[in-house]
C-alpha cells in the first residue's frame, strides 16, 4: 500500500510539474512577438532563435524528458 501511495504521489508531482511548464509555454506562445522583438532590440541578434531556445529549455524540463535523459545516461 505504501508503494502504491508513493507511486501516486510521484505521478501527481510529475503532473503538477508538467502543468506548470505547460502554462509557461502558453505564456511564451502568447507573447512570442513581444519576446522576439525585445530580444532582437537588446542583443541585435535573432530573437526567433532565442525564443526557440527558451521553448527547448522548457521542454527539456518535462518529467518524461528528464526520465528519457536519465535512462540514456545510464545506458552509456
Amino acid at each position: 500500500m505504501l508503494r502504491t501511495k508513493a507511486k501516486l504521489m510521484e505521478q501527481n508531482i510529475d503532473l503538477q510539474e508538467t502543468e506548470g511548464i505547460e502554462k509557461q509555454l502558453n505564456l511564451l506562445d502568447k507573447f512570442k512577438s513581444s519576446f522576439v522583438n525585445i530580444v532582437r532590440e537588446q542583443n541585435s541578434e535573432n530573437g526567433k532563435r532565442e525564443y526557440d531556445l527558451a521553448v527547448c529549455d522548457l521542454l527539456h524540463e518535462l518529467p518524461f524528458m528528464k526520465k528519457r535523459k536519465k535512462a540514456a545516461a545510464s545506458n552509456n
